[in-house]
């Protein structure tokens, strides 16, 4: 039975990498022209453009997973039984039921695969691909990884460690020199906002140099004019999609205490958590289908309904995500819906298969 697992996870698991190859391929190239638009503003080459694409792989892969792990298994299957190697291992005595485990053993591994993707290795290697392009589409910001971003205004040079959606920022720290390059202020914030042309800080702590010494004053409020403004963080702004599950765990709770807007945030969250799940999911739909209508089907026809069903799933999720979004829905309901849908769907094909 080792060897039957063995041999079925094998084909299983090629023919998944081999369309994950496949639509990276194409999603790059196409991410590639569509970055073309940008190459000669400010320093930005086609050097640059093609980093940002290269390390904004590791994202697409993630997003990529269940489709690929559908079609993967479609083809995979679909090798075996048009070689009748699925009715030979039938006709030996392996239950549907073994069948299926010995597929489900590689959707186990795809999702562990998947998890560490999008919390360890997206995260950070699309945070480098911002990083790269931002500094060189405009000279005025840079980012680190370490200590966040900085802009210098005039005099001034301030460092946010988190930019956030719709002009929303904390840990701000600005740093006020006079013309000879000597510092004369600090000023910490926990978070700023931005309105009617000009910052709001909150949670202000500032420190004056003066003839006579450092003062110090704390404000929980405090209006601060500069020539800033949220368009230039567009660029490096943390969108939901691109955090972890943890870093969007943190985010929520940082807008919750400031009383802002957590919900795009949140959709993100519930998304991220049921992705893997989506994974082993569209392997376990992929099997019926194999062993049922589909088992005299050509390799184009089984291309066909892979695509078909994969969009199918993406759509549901993101018009139930969104609806959800726009109706001030339970956001943790209408995510998971879809994968149980769909679930439910592979149970009962698998029922008639059997």
């Amino acid at each position: 039975m080792k060897l039957i697992d063995r041999y079925i996870g094998t084909t299983v698991a090629m023919s998944t990498l081999t369309v994950m190859g496949v639509l990276l391929a194409l999603m790059m190239f196409a991410g590639f022209v569509n970055e073309l638009e940008r190459v000669g503003n400010g320093d930005y080459g086609l050097t640059e453009a093609s980093k940002y694409v290269l390390l904004s792989m590791p994202r697409t892969a993630y997003e990529l997973f269940p489709s690929a792990a559908l079609l993967g298994s479609l083809l995979g299957l679909g090798i075996l039984a048009g070689n009748k190697e699925l009715v030979i291992i039938r006709a030996a005595g392996v239950s549907l039921a073994r069948l299926v485990w010995s597929v489900m053993k590689v959707g186990l591994l795809l999702m562990i695969v998947a998890i560490l993707l999008g919390e360890y290795v997206a995260p950070i290697s699309e945070k480098i691909a911002q990083s790269i392009r931002t500094q060189a589409l405009t000279k005025q910001v840079t980012l680190s990884t370490r200590t966040g971003l900085w802009v210098r205004d005039n005099n001034n040079f301030i460092n946010i460690r988190t930019v956030l959606l719709g002009g929303h920022v904390s840990d701000v720290t600005i740093y006020q020199f006079d013309d000879k390059r000597n510092l004369r202020a600090t000023i910490h914030a926990r978070s700023a906002s931005y309105a009617n042309d000009q910052w709001v800080l909150r949670g202000v702590s500032s420190n004056h140099i003066g003839l006579n010494g450092v003062t110090t004053a704390h404000q929980d409020r405090m209006i601060w004019k500069s020539l800033l403004n949220p368009e230039l963080f567009d660029v490096v702004s943390v969108t939901p999609e691109d955090l972890s599950v943890a870093g969007l765990y943190h985010y929520i709770a940082y807008l919750h205490d400031n009383g802002l807007n957590a919900r795009r945030y949140e959709l993100a969250f519930w998304q991220k958590l049921m992705s893997p799940l989506a994974t082993g999911v569209m392997l376990l739909i992929s099997i019926p289908f194999v062993l049922g209508p589909m088992r005299l089907a050509s390799m184009g026809q089984r291309i066909l309904v892979g695509v078909l069903l994969g969009m199918g799933f993406r759509l549901v999720n993101e018009a139930m995500g969104q609806s959800a979004l726009v109706y001030h829905l339970n956001l943790a309901v209408f995510t998971t819906l879809p994968t149980l849908l769909f679930f439910a769907v592979a149970l009962f094909l698998l029922y008639k298969a059997r």
